[in-house]
Order: structure tokens, then C-alpha cells, then sequence
């Protein structure tokens, strides 16, 4: 500010220079006083680009949920387009307030042209400024229908949209974040053909744990343009311990060859046949989380696959190792899986925390917590979401302040901190049956009724309220039903009708299983001990 009237004096002889000292003053003035407001206003500027780059995130998501999915309802084809236009309006609102930004620093003036053209671009900063809050103004009203859109999508997807969709609950939504840019990088490479890629047909998603690889890899398998380019795609979830057997079983599956059950067949006379039926398909195979050992054995067997295939066939791998990723030796391309920039893990939180967006609104000091909360993440989408649903159902500032300063931060075990802070935060009941999880194989594909019947023959299903006269299996669906909400449980992604626990989740309940008694009722005290230390910090 002291810099901008001390140029004041080089400004007035500048103006009288152009236009004499009659006007001077009155330029000079006018000029020098919206350079002020700007120097004042840049605070609230950023404050509104972010804002405004929030609103933009949220309605990616449902943009981006959209893509490679055919459309006939009426209303999801309404709300497509007014998502697709607030896209563009928000855009060019992001690009001007940029610029008014970069303008509304303090000015130099050192002659009179510089002057005219800060002059001309205080009409078109203020310009840009009405129509941004504007803009704001529009999306705020767009995302409301954000959440009803994603989750409207997936049942028509699965072919249960019916006409009525007023009764439909946002908070079974889920929303893919911050994947945009790496899922057009792939799918361009999957769509060129084998000479564009100098023949070396497979690609590579590498990343930790919960990072969002599968997540990606799916995005990729599921999409439209995919579907159209490929005759056949395959998705193989690889086991642990690599069983090649399996691995032929399971890619015979999708080739309706009627052997993949029959236990006489060796696995050479397999794979011949594997190879044959292969020969009329320009396919995708998609292994989804290749360990770092035997990969030798499994590339192998991937390429004569690929051999045996159409021009252009492309395999598609994710692993945590970026030692197995390298091992391949006609690996095309290797996408590294960063943590999620601090904008797209506060959205993955709090579009879980807050799945209506009106409900932001009325906890801005939760939002600011929330904040505080997500820095400490660490970029990883698995533990917003948990995170985020963990607080959905306690909307006090007390238990967020608790969750905030959690001991659980300074935990030194294996496991992230946040999701053993999730686990802590279920009700007891959710933790017994999610813990008994621990005693089942990792990669257990199960249905409702299965692991529901499981829980009430262990006796995890019951309710210490006598008035509660619900059977133990509709106990147990209810409770399958809210760790489903929670993200604890998710749904198979190629298996309708099947359920799955993610591995660090699994880990996680092996821990909790091996440290406490599934049957004894007790819920944990180290989240008590918050409690306690809170009123130590008020006192």
C-alpha cells in the first residue's frame, strides 16, 4: 500500500502530461482510488476462487460420473445439461478471476499509457467481479441436485430407476474425486493402435494402498468409448498368492468356454483354449492388483494372450509395487498414483460428511474443522471417505474438535491412522461384526445374506434393548446396511448382488480381531479416553 502512494506523485504528472492539469486530478483520483479497493479486495478475490474451484470439483463429479453411461431419463438428461452449462460458466469465471487476481496488485506507473490501460482494466476487473458473484450464486443452486444425480445414475445403471424419484436418499451416493485427468491419459493410450505404442501393449497403475488405483482402473473398464473399442473386456482380481490356475479360470469365465469349472483340464490344455477363443476379440484384461513376486510366470502367460489376440488387445495392471510394475518388460506406460490435492480430499470429505450441500451451509465452523482435520490425511481418498461418513451422524462441534486432537493421530501400528480412528468411531455393535471380518480370507467376495447369517450364528446380532423385537437376521441386514454406508463393506464391482472389504480394511479388522472378543460386548475405551482428555482441555 505504501508503495502505491508513493507512485501518486508520477502519477499526477503523467495525467497532466495527456491531459493537462485541468483533469488531472479528478483521473488521477479515480484511477488511484480502484487501485486501492483492488489492493484491498484481492483477500476476498482468493477467498471467492476458492470458492468458486470447491462449487467447479463438486460438479466434475457428476459430470465426470456420467461419462460412457447412456442416458434416457428425462430428468438425469435435465440436470446433465445444467451441470454441463454451470461447467462452462464456472470455468470462464475461474479464468477471470484469475486475471483479476494477477491485476489487482499495487501498480507501478511510469508513464501515461501504463495508466490508461490499468484505468481500462478497472472497468473490466469490476465487471468481472459482479458477474462472478453471479456465478457462485448459479452453481451454489446447481450442486443441491449433485448427489440425487450420482446415485439416480447408478440405478438406472442397474436397471431399477423407476418413474418416482422424489424418495430418493442422497446419502447412499458415492462420488469418484480428483481421477479426471488420469483417466483421459489411459484411455487415449488404450484407443491407439499397437503402432502408435511401438508394441507394448500393457499399461501400469502404481500406487499405495487405498490410493485410488482400482478405483481408477475401473473409471477406465466401465467407460463407454472403452466398451465401443473393445470386443471383450476382462477384469481379474490376483490373488496373493499367485495361482495361475486361478488366473486361466477365471479369463475362461469370460469367454463362455465351459471349462473354467472343470477340475480335469490342465492348465497347458487351458490356456490353449484360452488362446484359441481369444483369436476373434480385440480385448482389454485388466489384473487388478499384481503382487511384486511371480510376475515372471504371470507375464508370460498375459503375453501369449495378447499374441493370440486381435491388434490392439492392451492389458491394464495395478499394483503397489512399483518394482512389479517395471518388471514387465512391454510395459507402454506408468501412471504413479499421488495423494489427492488438499481442494479434492476436503471435497471427497466433506461430500460424505455433508452429503446435502445445504447442510454445509449451516456448519461453517464444522467446514473449518473439517479442514483442519483433512490436512492431517495425508491426500488419501480411502480415509476422507471413511472419515467423512464417520462424522456424518455427529454434526457437534465438541466431537469434532475430538476427532481433531484424537490420540489415534500419534499412532505408530502399520495401519493409517485414520482408518483405525474410523473403526474407534463406529458404534459397538459396527465394530463387533467388522471386526469379525478379520477371521474371514482376504478378497472374500460375499453375499448380504452370507455374512448376515454368519454374524447371527456367532451371536453378533442382537440388541441389548428389550423392546427392540427385530429378528437377529434383520438386525444383522440392518447392520450390513450401515457399515455399507460407512464404506467399511463395498460393493463388488463386476458382480451384481456381491460385496467385497477393501484390503487395508481388511487389515484392519484382523487387528481388531486379533486385539478384542467379537462376542464380549464391549465397545472400545480409547475412544472414552477422548472424552476425557476434552475436559481436561476446558478445564
Amino acid at each position: 500500500m505504501a508503495e502505491l502512494f508513493r507512485s501518486a506523485a508520477n502519477l499526477v504528472r503523467a495525467v497532466a502530461e495527456l491531459f493537462g492539469s485541468a483533469v488531472a486530478g479528478e483521473i488521477t483520483g479515480r484511477i488511484l482510488s480502484s487501485h486501492i479497493a483492488n489492493y484491498r479486495r484481492g483477500r476476498n478475490l482468493e477467498e471467492s476462487l476458492e470458492k468458486l474451484e470447491e462449487l467447479l470439483l463438486e460438479i466434475y463429479s457428476a459430470v465426470d460420473a456420467s461419462v460412457g453411461k447412456p442416458i434416457t431419463n428425462r430428468w438425469l438428461l435435465q440436470r446433465l445439461s445444467k451441470f454441463q452449462d454451470a461447467m462452462r460458466e464456472g470455468e470462464g469465471a475461474q479464468r477471470s478471476l484469475r486475471r483479476c487476481i494477477d491485476n489487482s496488485g499495487s501498480p507501478s506507473f511510469d508513464n501515461g499509457m501504463h495508466i490508461l490501460h490499468h484505468a481500462r482494466n478497472f472497468f473490466w476487473v469490476s465487471e468481472d467481479v459482479f458477474r462472478l458473484r453471479n456465478t457462485i450464486e448459479s452453481l451454489e443452486k446447481v450442486v443441491v441436485d449433485v448427489n440425487k444425480f450420482i446415485r439416480l445414475l447408478e440405478l438406472e445403471r442397474d436397471g431399477r430407476l423407476y418413474r418416482s424419484i422424489s424418495n430418493t436418499t442422497a446419502s447412499k451416493c458415492s462420488k469418484v474425486v480428483g481421477l479426471h485427468k488420469e483417466r483421459e491419459a489411459i484411455i487415449k493410450i488404450l484407443l491407439q493402435d499397437d503402432i502408435a505404442l511401438g508394441n507394448d501393449p500393457i499399461l501400469a497403475i502404481v500406487g499405495m494402498g487405498g490410493i485410488g488405483k482400482t478405483t481408477l482402473a475401473d473409471l477406465v473398464y466401465n467407460d463407454e468409448r472403452t466398451k465401443k473399442h473393445f470386443s471383450l473386456a476382462m477384469w481379474i482380481r490376483v490373488p496373493k498368492q499367485l495361482d495361475m490356475a486361478m488366473v486361466a479360470k477365471s479369463i475362461s469365465g469370460y469367454l463362455h468356454c465351459n471349462y473354467h469349472n472343470d477340475d480335469s483340464l490342465t492348465l497347458a490344455r487351458l490356456q490353449e483354449i484360452i488362446k484359441d477363443k481369444l483369436s476373434s476379440h480385440r480385448f482389454l484384461l485388466v489384473l487388478d492388483d499384481v503382487p511384486e513376486e511371480g510376475n515372471k510366470l504371470l507375464q508370460a502367460t498375459v503375453m501369449d494372450c495378447v499374441k493370440s489376440g486381435k491388434e490392439g488387445s492392451k492389458v491394464l495392471i495395478t499394483t503397489r509395487s512399483g518394482k512389479a510394475a517395471k518388471s514387465w518388460d512391454t510395459v507402454r506406460s506408468i501412471v504413479r498414483m499421488s495423494p489427492l490435492a488438499l481442494k479434492s480430499c476436503s471435497l471427497s470429505f466433506n461430500l460424505s460428511a455433508f452429503p446435502e450441500y445445504s447442510r454445509r451451509l449451516q456448519h461453517p465452523e464444522l467446514i473449518t474443522i473439517g479442514k483442519r482435520i483433512v490436512g492431517k490425511l495425508g491426500g488419501h481418498p480411502l480415509s476422507a471417505r471413511l472419515l467423512g461418513h464417520a462424522l456424518r451422524d455427529n454434526l457437534h462441534k465438541e466431537y469434532w474438535n475430538d476427532v481433531l486432537h484424537s490420540e489415534f493421530w500419534e499412532s505408530t501400528n502399520n495401519l493409517l491412522p485414520s482408518l483405525n480412528l474410523s473403526y474407534h468411531l463406529l458404534p459397538g455393535h459396527l465394530q463387533r461384526c467388522f471386526a469379525f471380518l478379520g477371521k474371514l480370507p482376504k478378497g472374500w467376495e460375499f453375499t448380504r445374506e452370507s455374512l448376515t447369517s454368519l454374524w447371527v450364528a456367532e451371536g453378533l446380532a442382537h440388541s441389548n434393548n428389550k423392546r427392540n423385537k427385530k429378528s437377529a437376521e434383520d438386525l444383522g441386514s440392518e447392520y450390513f446396511d450401515e457399515l455399507l454406508s460407512k464404506s467399511f463393506i463395498q460393493r463388488h464391482r463386476h458382480k451384481p448382488g456381491f460385496f467385497t472389504v477393501h484390503d487395508l480394511l481388511h487389515d484392519l479388522a484382523v487387528q481388531a480381531y486379533d486385539s478384542s472378543s467379537c462376542s464380549t460386548g464391549h465397545s472400545n475405551t480409547l475412544w472414552g479416553a477422548q472424552k476425557k482428555n476434552r475436559k481436561r482441555r476446558n478445564n
